[in-house]
């Protein structure tokens, strides 16, 4: 499994200002009821193994090393009609604000990550 580090913003739309609701960049308690802190650094997890959403998981994958990317994520590819009690509603569309710190492949891999600054991707025309 390819294992990624990332730091990540997760936040719910609201009118005005989006509600933060995890983030690997601030410590801060994320639910009302104080049982859930965010991080403070950064996070690791393996693609393809549904440790995260499936949008984030799927996002995740299309990033180059270092880049930062807004990725919006539908409820079907987030938590869908179940939600997260005390902290997602139902049916809600989440915004990731994500940078791809590493990534770890096996040596068995054939995979090459390479670093791309704003010059080197193609632009759709």
């Amino acid at each position: 499994m390819d294992s990624v580090t990332i730091h990540y913003v997760a936040s719910l739309p609201k009118e005005g200002k989006p509600r933060t609701f995890d983030s690997s960049r601030e410590r801060q308690w994320i639910s009302p009821d104080h049982t859930a802190l965010s991080r403070n650094e950064p996070f690791v997890t393996e693609i393809g193994t549904a440790k995260v959403v499936k949008g984030l998981d799927q996002g995740i994958q299309q990033l180059s090393l270092g880049e930062k990317a807004i990725i919006t994520i539908e409820p079907d590819f987030a938590y869908g009609e179940r939600g997260v009690p005390g902290i997602i509603p139902p049916n809600s569309t989440l915004t990731y604000e994500v940078e791809l710190g590493s990534c770890k492949v096996p040596k068995s891999a054939n995979i090459n990550w390479i670093m791309l600054d704003s010059t080197s991707r193609k632009k759709d025309a």
